[in-house]
């Protein structure tokens, strides 16, 4: 289980960083439901 760290303790420069590395989580989670998808209607 992966815990988020406290937002209100974090500096901007921080909270930037981390937010930069969510949305390319997201990027890459919605790339792989692409794939998924193209391969479900392959099926």
């Amino acid at each position: 289980m992966v815990f988020a760290p406290d937002l209100d303790g974090l500096q901007p420069a921080e909270l930037k960083q981390l937010l930069l590395k969510l949305l390319e989580q997201n990027a890459e989670q919605q790339r792989l439901i692409a794939e998924l998808r193209e391969e479900i209607a392959r099926l």
